[in-house]
């Protein structure tokens, strides 16, 4: 959570006014201190490849931009925003929940406010593709060569908080040069985003904390304005097994790593057996797979068991923060954002998405799982074919799928 006052957590709970300024920016110069935006929406998402976008709603259609030049242009500015509480005293603390680059600017009839959408800046690391397959040497830090790749784009500071000295492997990446990203943070088990301050930071996948950055509670000077729950089998899967691409498919050792959810009633057991599949080659120690395979579990399944809740905005917060939620009932739970809504108008709640953590047993991969038969690809197996690149198929074979993260 981003560094507040006690009086602004304080306000919180009480009757208070809203606070908003959006400045917009271009090439490191103030073209206007407070863009007139009558409402509008941040959404931060840990599972969207743009993690942070922006919606607003403009109050001046002159400003629909004519020109490349035009305030609003689409052509390299930027929307800073700021969002926090004004004080009795007429007096504001305001916090950064974003920098958006303006991606559209429209009009939806003659004489109309302005919808303009911003996204953060992995959007334009995402449009710096690679212009021919690009080789990454071996023996790289691997935090070091994913700041490379994204300060070879945009002009920012990049935050390491990985810890991690793994090193890269050689490798080819194709265009996507933001998917190239992804895969290096996956390897060391973290996550490469941009902060509400607009640097990039590369850290570990949160998981709950033991100390909450935030009580939401319900009742008399409460947060908590409603809460839905629910489950679903779409995305989950309770193991994730990751290998290190080294080419050789037809082994029946590969190195690689697994983790599995191993309590509650998602864990691995007869009749809930299922695994998500990852392979790079970038894990070259089962260390590394070992790693992988935990990061990719921590946010399996997210998306499985759903508690969203409103609650009073509060603009600090953000994606990664650790609070705890007691519901009407009296149930507590300590649990991890992982997806918000911000409203930037004056009235509204901000939403919730929030997950546990995964309690998971970890191993080294053996060449089969108990009461499994193995075949090496190419033995005879006509599905074979469907699992490229892995170096075994379980026989027999119904239904199977190969995911990536």
């Amino acid at each position: 959570m981003f560094p507040v006052s006690d009086a602004f957590l304080s306000a919180l709970r009480g009757s208070h006014e809203r606070a908003l300024r959006v400045e917009v920016w271009r090439d490191g110069t103030l073209l206007m201190g407070d863009l007139p935006v009558e409402s509008g929406s941040v959404t931060v998402d840990e599972r969207s490849r743009v993690r942070r976008t922006a919606n607003l709603v403009v109050a001046d259609p002159d400003l629909l931009p004519q020109e490349d030049d035009a305030i609003l242009s689409t052509a390299g500015t930027e929307l800073r925003v700021l969002s926090g509480v004004r004080y009795a005293d007429g007096s504001a603390e305001l916090v950064p929940v974003g920098v958006f680059r303006v991606s559209s600017v429209t009009r939806r009839r003659w004489g109309a406010e302005l919808d303009v959408v911003g996204e953060d800046l992995s959007a334009t690391v995402a449009d710096g593709v690679f212009w021919s397959p690009t080789a990454t040497e071996p023996g790289i830090r691997i935090p070091d060569e994913i700041a490379a790749m994204v300060t070879r784009v945009v002009d920012v500071d990049v935050l390491d908080l990985s810890g991690s000295l793994a090193t890269t492997a050689a490798c080819v990446w194709d265009s996507d040069r933001w998917g190239a990203i992804e895969e290096l943070s996956t390897a060391i088990g973290c996550e490469t985003f941009f902060t509400p301050t607009g640097a990039a930071m590369i850290r570990r996948i949160p998981s709950v904390a033991a100390d909450p950055v935030w009580i939401v509670d319900a009742g008399d000077g409460g947060v908590l304005l409603e809460a839905s729950q629910g489950v679903t089998r779409d995305g989950m899967y309770n193991g994730v097994i990751a290998y290190a691409d080294d080419g050789t498919r037809n082994s029946m050792a590969p190195t690689g790593a697994y983790a599995l959810q191993r309590s509650g009633p998602l864990r691995w057991r007869k009749g809930l057996k299922k695994p998500r599949f990852y392979m790079s080659p970038l894990l070259k120690t089962k260390e590394q797979c070992r790693s992988a395979a935990e990061s990719i579990l921590q946010r399996a399944n997210s998306g499985a068991r759903q508690l969203s809740v409103d609650v009073v905005p509060n603009p600090a917060l953000d994606v990664g923060d650790t609070v705890l939620i007691r519901l009407p009932d009296g149930t507590e739970a300590l649990r991890v954002i992982t997806k918000l809504t911000l409203p930037l108008g004056p009235t509204g709640g901000m939403q919730l998405e929030v997950r546990g953590d995964a309690d998971f047993a970890e191993g080294d991969l053996e060449p089969c799982e108990p009461g499994d038969t193995l075949l090496p690809l190419g033995g005879g197996q006509d599905n074979g074919a469907a699992w490229p690149g892995f170096p075994f198929v379980p026989t027999p074979v119904v239904g199977i799928h190969r995911h990536f993260w």
